[in-house]
């Protein structure tokens, strides 16, 4: 159904896409003209879905597309949290796998995912591009980096990290479990 309404605005989409690295889609969606109207919403509570009150858990998240909204505020969160730690080198190391199709039109958050990783919020960003045309050796998915990084996330698993994964369920986070699995048989032998 929001794709039936959202229509119009998807098809004058194009005279907006993002042309450049210093450009964010946010932004572009941002100047879109929307005429009034009415959507419904359902909020959900998840007993489950937040972050570990310990910063110095380590965090594996893994949010595809508009699955990466989500972390948004947990780094923003994480962000605030770690400028009042006591000793902030013990915060403990947070990952993001990011994937969407193409860099210059999908790449949501660009910029404040830079800077998280700049300012040591994210001690890693992965991401790849399904769509665009790059080496072969490239990862193209998630799983696919999941898997490239094996040796270095293993340990964090070992060290309690908490692994969350935000997007598709019927797919894509069958495929995430499958590529920690793999990544934990090949470094554990």
């Amino acid at each position: 159904m929001l794709d039936r309404l959202t229509r119009p605005i998807q098809k004058s989409y194009g005279d907006h896409c993002v042309s450049s690295p210093e450009e964010d889609i946010s932004d572009q969606v941002a100047s879109l003209q929307l005429s009034p109207m009415k959507l419904p919403i359902f909020a959900r509570t998840s007993q489950h879905f937040h972050m570990p009150d310990d910063l110095t858990v380590p965090l594996i998240l893994v949010g595809p597309g508009t699955g990466v909204a989500p972390f948004i505020g947990f780094l923003r969160h994480r962000e605030a949290l770690h400028a009042k730690m006591a000793d902030p080198a013990l915060y403990g190391d947070t990952w993001l796998f990011f994937g969407c199709r193409h860099r210059d039109k999908d790449f949501l958050y660009r910029r404040e995912l830079a800077r998280f990783e700049e300012t040591g919020i994210l001690s890693r960003m992965c991401v790849c591009f399904s769509r665009d045309e790059q080496d072969s050796d490239k990862p193209r998915y998630v799983q696919d980096n999941i898997c490239r990084h094996a040796a270095e996330l293993v340990p964090l698993i070992d060290k309690g990290a908490k692994i969350f994964v935000c997007g598709d369920a019927k797919h894509m986070a069958k495929d995430v479990n499958e590529a920690v699995i793999k990544s934990i048989q090949e470094v554990k032998g």
